[in-house]
């Protein structure tokens, strides 16, 4: 199961660096599902931002905005999470190396989260899918409560990442709901 879930987001990965990206303002359905999807995050314009920037047609659906959603959260808790053990890696203090630990662990649970949800999307198992998204929004909640402000750059990293989950849930949502 390890290697199959391995070489299945490995695979998914590749296609969406390869998908060429749309050129063009998306369609009027296609916008109206990310005005809706992106009026229900914290920030709408980081949202439309997020969508815009990997689009991979002019005509999308719930279904591929919930597939551009999932990729972009691995993505970006996975470069949280690299940030993150660099910055642990770096400090001196162990009270806060300590902190940096719990927020590693909270973000490694987001992505595993976010792997189990990316194959049952591709399974088409959309109610395993909400749930394995579910409490994502949990852990970067967690990690922003044990860090408060002592490190600038994480709180915009978690808002950034905490918008993520949200569109990812939203859409699939909207698939499950079609």
């Amino acid at each position: 199961m390890g290697s199959t879930r391995c070489a299945f987001l490995i695979s998914m990965a590749i296609i969406l660096v390869l998908i060429p990206r749309s050129s063009g303002a998306p369609d009027a359905a296609t916008q109206a599902l990310i005005n809706n999807i992106c009026g229900q995050t914290d920030d709408s314009k980081d949202c439309q931002r997020s969508f815009y920037g990997d689009l991979y047609s002019d005509s999308m659906d719930a279904k591929g905005l919930t597939q551009v959603a999932l990729a972009l959260t691995l993505e970006s808790a996975s470069d949280t999470r690299i940030y993150l053990q660099k910055a642990q890696s770096d400090e001196k203090r162990q009270d806060v190396k300590n902190l940096y630990r719990i927020c590693i662990q909270q973000y490694l649970s987001l992505i595993s989260n976010f792997e189990n949800a990316s194959l049952h999307f591709a399974e088409e198992e959309y109610k395993l899918m909400i749930s394995d998204i579910e409490p994502c929004e949990r852990f970067v909640n967690s990690c922003q409560l044990v860090m408060g402000t002592k490190v600038a750059d994480l709180g915009a990293k978690n808002l950034h990442t905490k918008v993520l989950v949200r569109m990812s849930l939203i859409s699939g949502r909207l698939i499950q709901g079609s």
